[in-house]
């Protein structure tokens, strides 16, 4: 499985503040994002994108089983790619 992660408590644009703040304030994991798909004039529904801290990823693996077999960074400072191992 390929996933993404990024440390949301590093975020400074007013409008991840707002976010992280109503998610919080709901309930909600605070790295979690609405979006669509658009392209060429069709958009998909809207569903959840999930960003957590890797922390937060090291302990869900923990807990199901999971193992990081790779991190790589793809924008500095900010956001990198795992790769995650399910046991056979």
């Amino acid at each position: 499985m390929l996933a993404e992660f990024v440390d949301y408590s590093l975020a400074t644009r007013p409008a991840d503040l707002r976010c992280i703040v109503h998610n919080t304030s709901h309930g909600r994991y605070p790295g979690t994002f609405l979006l669509r798909i658009e392209y060429e004039q069709r958009c998909s529904p809207w569903f959840e994108w999930l960003k957590p801290k890797f922390n937060d990823i090291r302990r869900i693996c923990r807990e199901t089983g999971w193992t990081v077999s790779r991190v790589m960074r793809v924008k500095e400072g900010s956001t990198h790619a795992i790769i995650l191992r399910k046991p056979d």
